[in-house]
């Protein structure tokens, strides 16, 4: 099977697409989904808070070492054991750095009792989840992308088996929120486990002593990641915690806003599969000194494709795409989710230009432009949420998003100089106001909301064929290659 180019590419993205839209989706919209409409939106909403503080300092835990990884195995081609077993001895210490971290400024923030126990298994679970990355990171960097796509959905697909039985198969009562996180914490241990045995044979050990002169190299070298990997969290996930402390209604709105974010995080965990697969080919294309147009221009029809889609079903059906999982707060909710996915089409492709971004270094150019996203961020939350709650915080969420991504273009242009595709430009415009206006007309034709919604793909589709965003003959060959495998 081809692994590189285009056409790999693509391959490659089928496997760890069918795979995560099998699991991943099913995991936020029916288990995680389920939690909160057992628990109710005031304690999900706790939650969710807590959750947001453990991920705005998860980068504690890892200080770009993943990004790093990848982009060096990459370049390299092999795991050296005496790295992998360095990088792996500073994982344990930045992780108890991490955990004390949490814990301190979950009192700073005021939290107490219930609350920090719940963010202390949380932030074990984060230091868990670091491992794992790191395990993929090696995975990735040396192309073993079968391996990656099995540990990426094993975790939430052992949690759909053991929390589905106690959320659908056991007799109704009060659903403990511990429940949830005490098995994030299983499942993560199974799933760095096998990880681990996958990366045993290809040269990973931990037999290598301590040395803290490499540690502090290491850091070095991996600081502008964590930088960017921080900042990027801070304005991806401030809004959480900000609604929750800023507004005195026991997390009402928190809660209105994770409902919507359920779907906006379900998608983009498949989104971000683009960026885990472009990284290590990016790189290793740049070193080779092969053109990388094919694979942005690739990466981008088909995110484009796929979130504009989205955003248009998220525009014209939210009340129904929320019906499927929740019975109340419907309108609340549809105004959060319809702005939450219209920001998920600048998400997306900014994992094309970003990620094009660090696999050449400019690691520079990033850091400036999220800086500038953190700030911008907090100061239009600060000023949306105390008039429009969880409404101005995804309001806040999306213009950040969007100026993201045009920065990033930007930045793009004037380190690559690319010739401009002007021709691309004009389709993609042509596909978002035609398919605007199929969605449009979807809603005032006599039919059921599933058929609507069905013939709304369906002319998406044959949209994207007609404008050439999709490309049939590069999917029928990436078919063939996947069949011959």
């Amino acid at each position: 099977m081809i692994r590189g180019g285009q056409q790999g590419f693509l391959s490659n993205l089928i496997l760890l697409l069918v795979l995560n839209l099998l699991v991943k989706p099913v995991y936020i919209l029916g288990i995680d989904a389920e939690v909160q409409v057992q628990v109710g939106p005031e304690i999900y909403g706790s939650y969710f808070a807590l959750l947001n503080i453990s991920f705005l300092l998860n980068i504690i835990c890892d200080l770009g070492i993943n990004n790093y990884n990848t982009r060096e195995i990459a370049l390299n081609g092999k795991i050296d054991p005496g790295i992998f077993g360095g990088m792996s001895k500073l994982r344990v210490i930045l992780g108890v750095i991490y955990i004390a971290i949490a814990l301190f400024s979950s009192l700073v923030l005021g939290y107490r009792g219930f609350e920090i126990e719940i963010l202390f298994v949380l932030a074990l679970n984060q230091v868990l989840a670091s491992f794992i990355l790191f395990f993929r990171s090696n995975l990735t960097g040396l192309h073993l992308f079968k391996q990656d796509s099995l540990i990426s959905v094993l975790d939430r697909l052992i949690l759909i088996i053991g929390l589905g039985y106690i959320l659908f198969f056991r007799e109704k009562g009060a659903f403990d929120i511990r429940w949830l996180v005490y098995g994030q914490t299983v499942a993560y241990i199974v799933t760095a486990l096998l990880a681990l045995v996958l990366l045993l044979p290809q040269g990973a050990s931990f037999k290598s002593p301590w040395n803290s002169k490499s540690a502090l190299e290491t850091l070095k070298s991996s600081y502008p990641y964590a930088l960017l990997i921080f900042m990027m969290m801070v304005y991806n996930r401030t809004d959480g915690v900000m609604l929750e402390r800023m507004l005195d209604d026991n997390a009402h709105q928190a809660g209105i806003y994770a409902r919507s974010y359920r779907f906006f995080e379900a998608l983009n965990m498949v989104a971000y599969l683009f960026a885990v697969l472009l990284l290590p080919m990016f790189s290793r294309a740049l070193k080779d000194k092969i053109s990388v147009r094919p694979l942005v221009k690739t990466g981008y029809n088909l995110l484009f494709f796929g979130s504009s889609l989205v955003a248009i079903i998220g525009y014209y059906y939210s009340d129904v795409l929320l019906n499927l999982r929740y019975s109340d707060l419907i309108s609340e909710s549809s105004g959060v989710l319809q702005l939450l996915l219209f920001g998920f089409v600048a998400v997306s492709l900014s994992y094309v230009t970003g990620t094009l971004l660090t696999a050449s270094g400019d690691l520079r150019s990033l850091n400036r432009i999220a800086l500038f996203c953190v700030g911008l961020n907090i100061v239009l939350n600060l000023c949306l949420i105390p008039q429009w709650g969880a409404w101005g915080s995804a309001l806040a969420t999306v213009i950040t998003q969007w100026f993201a991504l045009i920065t990033q273009s930007i930045s793009i242009a004037m380190r690559f100089k690319p010739k401009p595709d002007f021709a691309l430009l004009v389709r993609s415009a042509l596909f978002a106001a035609l398919l605007l206006l199929s969605g449009y007309l979807s809603t005032i034709i006599q039919a059921g909301t599933g058929l609507k919604i069905g013939a709304l793909i369906g002319t998406a589709l044959m949209l994207g064929l007609l404008t050439k965003i999709l490309n049939l003959g590069s999917l029928m060959a990436v078919i063939r290659d996947r069949l011959e495998a």
